[in-house]
């Protein structure tokens, strides 16, 4: 544990603030998910993870917030059904409330090589 926590001091000092942030772990309660959007409703997205099976299409749904910030999408206002997305999120009070909202290219998703 101490040869751990000396890495991320260590990481902090050579790189500064910002590489000290990107060498602390996520949180036990952090997760993330890729999936389709489905819904999007008032702060509420809906989104079916990427594997599930067409019949049994599993929806999960996020909390939006003023804390959630967006990469490669400027707002939930600029996704649409069908997009492809990676959703970071925490657990709290019985709720998934997503931190982080990517929006994937939809090349890069099927791993299409052109």
């Amino acid at each position: 544990m101490k040869k751990l926590l000396s890495v991320f001091l260590l990481t902090a000092l050579v790189m500064g603030p910002a590489g000290y942030a990107s060498a602390v772990p996520w949180g036990e309660s952090q997760k993330s998910l890729e999936g389709t959007v489905k819904n999007i409703q008032n702060s509420i997205l809906t989104v079916i993870p990427e594997g599930s099976q067409e019949k049994n299409q599993q929806r999960m749904e996020f909390v939006v917030d003023v804390q959630t910030k967006f990469e490669k999408v400027v707002s939930l206002d600029n996704l649409k059904e069908g997009d492809k997305i990676q959703v970071k999120y925490e657990e709290k009070g019985g709720q998934r409330i997503a931190t982080v909202i990517s929006k994937i290219d939809p090349q890069k998703a099927y791993n299409i090589q052109q």
